[in-house]
């Protein structure tokens, strides 16, 4: 089942774009560190609820940080430094009692 996998690292690529699916419902770490993807940091977030290590350093997303990131209940770590982000960091991050790192 493609869906049930839990690990996905995709670094050190030339990727422009990804399909974040709201079909990953086991998915606990996505690391797309060091590649080109340019696109809405908000794409489907709230889908991965089963998220622990959110890892998109050093891309070109842009935007603000949803609200809805407080349904990423078990992240832990997440990695945001070196994109296009603006705007304020939402209050709703205060819901994420599991979150030990957060770059910005």
């Amino acid at each position: 089942d493609s869906n049930a996998f839990t690990y996905l690292k995709v670094t050190n690529n030339e990727l422009t774009s990804f399909p974040f699916s709201k079909n990953w419902k086991h998915l606990e770490t996505l690391d797309l560190t060091q590649n080109k993807i340019h696109q809405d940091i908000s794409t489907n977030l709230a889908s991965l609820s089963s998220m622990k290590d959110l890892l998109l350093s050093n891309n070109f997303f842009y935007g603000s940080l949803p609200n809805s990131i407080k349904y990423l209940d078990r992240v832990e770590r997440i990695h945001l430094d070196h994109n296009n982000l603006f705007g304020t960091i939402p209050d709703d991050i205060l819901f994420l009692v599991r979150l030990r790192e957060l770059k910005l």
